[in-house]
């Protein structure tokens, strides 16, 4: 017997991470911060950790087999992450 409002359907369940992140949308509305995989966010941090100790964002991208834009782009996120934590702000993410 089905629920009110639930039909049987030939199509797969959302993954537990979608499902997660769905219900989270929902609660505190659009996420501001992409959610990122462990693996993403620790890489992230060595990128800006390496950046700041003074690799250019050339080498940085060749090494992480990453566009430059893209390491450009992690290290501004990473960078506004951090003067807000420095702040004594509440980050999310």
């Amino acid at each position: 017997m089905w629920l009110k409002g639930f039909q049987a359907g030939t199509a797969p369940l959302p993954a537990l991470r979608e499902a997660a992140l769905h219900i989270l949308e929902l609660f505190y509305g659009e996420l501001k911060r992409e959610w990122q995989t462990r693996e993403k966010y620790a890489r992230n941090a060595e990128i800006y950790r390496r950046y700041l100790n003074g690799d250019d964002s050339v080498v940085l991208a060749q090494a992480y087999n990453l566009s430059d834009r893209r390491v450009r782009s992690i290290i501004d996120q990473e960078r506004k992450h951090n003067l807000m934590d420095d702040e004594g702000n509440e980050t999310k993410g």
